[in-house]
C-alpha cells in the first residue's frame, strides 16, 4: 500500500501536521512504510489557468510546469491520499486550494478515473466556534470524493490549544492510520452509464453518486431521459440512479 500526504499548513509543527504525524505512526506501526509526504508551502504550485490543455485529445496533461508535476505521479501511484489543512476564512488554505484546482487533468479527458477507487483522508483543524468553516470544507470534500469515486475518511479538531494536548484526537488519528493496513485501490469495474463519459468506478454506489452530482449536459440529459429530474432530495435521486444501474446489468 502506498500513502501520499499533502500538508497545506504554513506551520510544519502545527495542529494539522501533528494529527498527520499520529496517523503516519499508526501506518508504520502496522508495517505500512511506503509513505510520501509533501509540505506544500515548500513547493511552487500555481492555480489552474483554465487553459483546458488537460482536456485536449490525446491527453496532454497539465500545461503548467511547476512543482505540481512532482505530485501527479505520486497521486497516480497512491492507494491512500491524505489532505491535511487548517481552515482559514471558512475554507482550506490557498496552498491546498491550488492543489485541488490542479487535479483537473486526473478527472477529465480521455482518462478521468485516475483517482477513482482510492481512499481520501481529510484532516482539518480550526480554532473558531462557528462550525460552518469545518462543515463547508467537509461538504466540499464529500462532493469531490463522491464525484470522483473515492472513499472518504475525516478527522476534525476544533480548538485554539495545540492538539498535542488532546490525547483522544491523537489516538483517533493513530487508530485510523493502523486501520489502513493492507488497503489497496479498488478495481474499477463499473463504467459510467452516460454515453459521453469515460469515468469508471469500483461499484454502482460510486457510479450513482457521480451521475447524481454531475451537472454537465450529457449527465443532465441522462437523468431527464430516465425521468429523474423531479427527484429533488439527493438521497432519492441517488437511490433512483442506483436502481437503474443495477437493473441494466
Amino acid at each position: 500500500m502506498k500513502t501520499l500526504v499533502l500538508k497545506a499548513s504554513p506551520k510544519k509543527e502545527g495542529n494539522s501536521a501533528t494529527i498527520v504525524g499520529s496517523f503516519v505512526r499508526g501506518l508504520r506501526d502496522v508495517g505500512e512504510n511506503d509513505v510520501v509526504e509533501f509540505f506544500l508551502n515548500d513547493l511552487d504550485i500555481g492555480p489552474c489557468r483554465g487553459c483546458l490543455n488537460c482536456q485536449k485529445s490525446p491527453s496532454a496533461g497539465c500545461a503548467v510546469d511547476d512543482d505540481m508535476q512532482r505530485i501527479y505521479p505520486e497521486l497516480r501511484a497512491a492507494d491512500v491520499v491524505v489532505f491535511a489543512t487548517p481552515v482559514y476564512w471558512w475554507h482550506v488554505t490557498s496552498r491546498m486550494k491550488a492543489v485541488l484546482e490542479r487535479l483537473m487533468p486526473m478527472v477529465t479527458g480521455e482518462d478521468p478515473s485516475q483517482l477513482s477507487g482510492k481512499r481520501a483522508v481529510l484532516v482539518i483543524t480550526y480554532g473558531v466556534e462557528d462550525p460552518n468553516g469545518s462543515e463547508l470544507v467537509v461538504k466540499m470534500f464529500e462532493s469531490i470524493a463522491g464525484w470522483i469515486g473515492m472513499e472518504l475518511e475525516t478527522i476534525r479538531y476544533c480548538g485554539f490549544r495545540p492538539v498535542s494536548g488532546c490525547q483522544e484526537k491523537l489516538v483517533e488519528a493513530y487508530d485510523l492510520g493502523r486501520a489502513q493496513k493492507g488497503w489497496k485501490t479498488l478495481p474499477l469495474t463499473v463504467k459510467c452509464a452516460v454515453k459521453d463519459c469515460n469515468a469508471k468506478f469500483a461499484n454502482n454506489e460510486f457510479a450513482a453518486t457521480h451521475i447524481m452530482m454531475a451537472s454537465d449536459p450529457p449527465h443532465q440529459t441522462w437523468k431527464q431521459e430516465h425521468n429523474l429530474q423531479n427527484l429533488k432530495e439527493e438521497s432519492e435521486l441517488e437511490n433512483g440512479i442506483r436502481e437503474i444501474l443495477e437493473s441494466d446489468q
